[in-house]
């Protein structure tokens, strides 16, 4: 409960660019914790001793991670690491629970409730199936479209990784799809020869400044989206990917025949632009100053008070929410308004400084209490125990988690910010980022309780 507080008062949760927006990242945060919260306890309670009372918990927990995990995998469409992650949990709950069968005198209803808790494993990931297969339903009955989105999955989101993946030498951090390089793409295909008005349209995007730049970053999705979708017979999804697969089949060809050449970049995703090694090794000045920001909150700001224009898309907005989005415009209301804003401000300035202090001693706390721990018991001076050595096991896995998880959106966020000032840079990492903050949050607080068994009687007694 005190970790779950802890991810939820983050500063990042009070922070102007990420939790202020009526947006997705408002949510990641604490879905995150729940999320890896239940996994940690599951594998604890896998490990240890077969009771009753362990049974029910863990078939609770099983049950709640059914409706957890594909909750937070559809939250963004950039969720299949996520898979690899849930079947390493699975793999840790069935060892262990076969290791605690193994240990015990067998029976019958031994055998069966070990049985029934190894079938409950499988549980998130039939769960995570069937919502899968319900969204695609959906889009295939109101859209004739059975993927999840037309931006990373299906055949706009192939037709974008080839162009990705098309050699050229004006591919950069900043432009993911250089013009040569869809020029190549629109010579080597018939289907998109014979549309000469979609060419002019994505050469000469709203998405892009006229003559000015080419196309920047992931952009090329929403440039061919707005130029596909000029074509009156192109107006669905499922007509965008009709059409899209016989470019991507023309393609494929031309790469196999050698009139396209395929780019030698690294690509850490389809659906992201490829990088030189000099390229990726400029990922790690931001990747530093994105976990120091969540250390220090050196450049966090609450929410200023500003007159916000009417439009009618608030009031369309409003209309949905049940509730008013926009200032008042009579002067007490402003007053009020301000009077609100100024309270909140000052509460979030707390926040930020109890942070500001907490946060750095809790890491140092947990980052030698970690390594000590690993020390004295390969020194055998500490007794190692599943539950130890899961512990152990999942701070570092979240680390990596968290690590990870901020390369990808270092990788796909860059280009907004490459070239320009400290300042925008972590406003674009902090909007983003609000997931591996959560995930290196975890990592410190379970970290941090490693010190009760240094200091405990025995090990100062072996030590």
């Amino acid at each position: 409960m005190l970790a779950y507080i802890f991810v939820l008062f983050a500063p990042q949760g009070f922070d102007l660019r990420t939790c202020v927006h009526l947006y997705r990242n408002i949510i990641i945060a604490q879905s995150f914790y729940i999320l890896f919260g239940l996994m940690a306890d599951l594998l604890l309670i896998a490990w240890e001793k077969n009771t009753k009372k362990n049974s029910i918990t863990f078939i609770l927990l099983q049950i709640t991670l059914a409706l957890v995990f594909p909750f937070v995998y559809f939250i963004k469409e950039d969720s299949f690491w996520m898979m690899p992650v849930l079947y390493l949990l699975m793999a840790g709950l069935i060892a262990g629970i076969i290791v605690n069968l193994i240990k015990v005198k067998k029976t019958p209803k031994k055998i069966i409730i070990s049985v029934g808790l190894l079938l409950m494993c499988f549980l998130p990931y039939c769960s995570y199936r069937i919502a899968g297969q319900t969204y695609k339903q959906a889009n295939q009955k109101y859209f004739n479209y059975a993927e999840y989105t037309l931006r990373t999955n299906g055949e706009l989101a192939d037709f974008i990784n080839k162009v990705y993946s098309i050699e050229s030498n004006n591919r950069s951090i900043k432009v993911w799809a250089p013009y040569d390089a869809l020029e190549k793409a629109f010579d080597a295909s018939e289907t998109l020869t014979n549309h000469p008005g979609l060419k002019d349209a994505v050469f000469h995007s709203p998405w892009t400044k006229e003559g000015a730049e080419e196309i920047k970053g992931d952009f090329l999705s929403w440039v061919m989206v707005t130029a596909l979708t000029k074509d009156e017979n192109l107006k669905t999804a499922a007509n965008i990917n009709a059409f899209m697969k016989d470019v991507n089949l023309e393609l494929e060809d031309a790469f196999e025949k050698g009139i396209l050449k395929k780019d030698d970049r690294i690509q850490l995703t389809k659906s992201a632009g490829g990088r030189t090694w000099e390229e990726v090794g400029e990922l790690f000045e931001p990747l530093i100053a994105f976990f120091a920001q969540s250390l220090t909150f050196n450049d966090f700001s609450s929410a200023p008070v500003y007159p916000v224009k009417f439009t009618p898309d608030l009031e369309n907005y409003e209309m949905k929410l049940g509730q008013p989005l926009t200032y008042p415009t009579d002067e007490k209301g402003v007053e009020e308004m301000e009077r609100k804003a100024s309270i909140g401000a000052k509460i979030a300035k707390i926040d930020y400084k109890i942070y500001h202090y907490i946060t750095p001693v809790l890491f140092v706390v947990g980052v030698i209490s970690w390594f000590v721990v690993l020390i004295l018991t390969i020194c055998k001076k500490i007794k190692t125990d599943p539950k130890l050595a899961i512990q152990m096991t999942l701070v570092f896995v979240l680390c990596g988690i968290s690590v990870g998880y901020v390369i990808g959106i270092v990788w796909f966020s860059q280009f907004l910010f490459v070239n320009r000032e400290f300042a925008r840079m972590i406003d674009i990492l902090l909007y983003y980022g609000s997931g591996g903050s959560a995930l290196f949050y975890m990592a410190i607080l379970m970290a941090v309780p490693l010190v009760e068994k240094i200091y405990s009687k025995k090990t100062i007694e072996k030590v």
